[in-house]
């Protein structure tokens, strides 16, 4: 938890054995935005640590003294109800997106601003896959693609993704018919 909290806060010299001063994402941002992604899966630690910098802008580097920031905060998580409410009735909006499977379109326009114009067989590909690790592992494909294949017409695409597998029912015994002879 406090490798977390380090990192968005700071620290400073021996806060921990083998620590030494560093700055943190939230000093870092200045009167800019901080970005933390899956909020949800951080440690209760970290999320008193935000409550308190989001009700009175005040935040302390691990085994610092407090600090103020006008930083404001844009966070990320899979889960919403894993937030603590208190945190949860913090932010000022919440968006609630659904996975990338199921907004097709975006995929096409995620993949125009990150390559640029493609030829039609590598979006209809693109189209046909179903991205379980949504926006990030579509961006991660085409930026992998763009640097290690140049051409877009020589991209390979994913293959579809491939259907579940439906559970083994036994097959009835089969009549083996004697051919007769003519």
């Amino acid at each position: 938890a406090e490798v977390v909290t380090a990192d968005l806060f700071g620290q400073v010299e021996g806060a921990f054995p083998g620590a030494s001063a560093r700055a943190g994402v939230v000093e870092a941002a200045g009167s800019g935005v901080v970005f933390v992604d899956g909020l949800d899966a951080g440690p209760p630690a970290l999320h008193r640590a935000l409550l308190r910098w989001m009700d009175t802008g005040e935040w302390a580097p691990v085994g610092g003294t407090a600090r103020h920031t006008h930083a404001r905060l844009v966070a990320t998580c899979e889960r919403v109800e894993l937030l603590p409410p208190a945190l949860r009735t913090r932010f000022g909006a919440i968006v609630s997106l659904p996975p990338l499977r199921e907004r097709r379109l975006d995929i096409a326009v995620v993949a125009r601003e990150v390559a640029g114009a493609l030829p039609a067989r590598t979006l209809e590909a693109l189209l046909l896959y179903d991205w379980p690790g949504n926006g990030r592992e579509l961006v991660q494909w085409l930026q992998e693609q763009r640097e290690h294949g140049g051409d877009p017409t020589l991209w390979r695409p994913r293959p579809p993704t491939p259907e579940p597998a439906t559970p083994s029912r036994p097959s009835a015994p089969c009549r083996r018919e004697r051919a007769s002879a003519r």
